[in-house]
């Protein structure tokens, strides 16, 4: 026991931030206090008001398997089988592609949703420095996904570019029952290398990983179109998970 426990428990806590929307709280008491719980759009994955992200290299199947499970979450309520928000809202925002990238991959995949379920925006074509989507284009989603979000900054290897980019999504989601997933490359390896972690596979800044929700990693070993791709999912508080898949013939994971 503790030499001086009515000193223990007269202790106050502060608790500090210092990132966007920063806030200090007083705990009355180490013993009581109960800290705020914020809600999740998909159970345990994807918290509100926080930027997830995914990377892989191109060809992995990213973009592919974010349309899938989107397509899961739309008909079942499901994401990856846990549970999520009942009729979802989604905004999607191409940074490497063109709509009409997007549409040939929807068409392939048998994808079709309204425009007030799935909303489809494209930017690729317009000149540096991308810009963010508008407070318009984001308000009536409850997730959103920006796909190729690397491609935004003139200098991804840039702590400060990359910190930049997650704050300016944050501050957009700030007070909102929003979140969101961005889709990015990752660094550049032989057959057979592997990272550390998934959170350190994003290409150039450490900043991705360290700054994110949920972290996603995709990968396989070997260019072998039916090579069984590996999807690691990184918690920023939850344990690991492991998934596999491979292209069918449609094209389909």
């Amino acid at each position: 026991p503790h030499p001086c426990p009515k000193i223990i428990r007269k202790r106050s806590l502060w608790i500090v931030g210092f990132g966007c929307g920063a806030q200090t709280q007083r705990a009355t008491t180490l013993e009581d206090h109960v800290y705020p719980s914020r809600s999740y759009l998909v159970e345990d994955l994807f918290p509100v008001r926080s930027i997830s992200l995914f990377s892989a290299a191109s060809g992995v199947g990213k973009t592919t398997l974010t349309f899938q499970l989107c397509d899961e979450w739309i008909k079942n309520s499901t994401f990856l089988g846990r549970k999520a928000l009942p009729n979802p809202r989604i905004a999607y925002f191409a940074y490497d592609r063109t709509l009409e990238d997007t549409y040939d991959l929807l068409n392939r995949l048998k994808l079709h949703w309204p425009s007030d379920v799935l909303s489809l925006a494209s930017f690729v074509l317009h000149p540096p420095p991308m810009p963010y989507p508008t407070l318009q284009q984001l308000a009536g989603a409850d997730f959103f996904i920006i796909d190729g979000i690397d491609c935004m900054m003139q200098d991804f290897n840039k702590f400060s570019q990359v910190q930049g980019c997650l704050q300016m999504f944050m501050k957009l989601m700030k007070g909102k029952e929003q979140a969101g997933l961005g889709i990015l490359g990752t660094s550049k390896l032989k057959i057979g290398e592997r990272f550390i972690n998934a959170r350190t596979s994003g290409i150039g800044s450490a900043a991705w990983g360290r700054l994110c929700g949920t972290y996603i990693e995709g990968d396989m070993s070997s260019d072998d179109p039916e090579e069984i791709r590996t999807f690691n999912i990184s918690q920023r508080h939850g344990p690991p998970e492991t998934l596999q898949y491979i292209f069918d013939e449609s094209g389909a994971l």
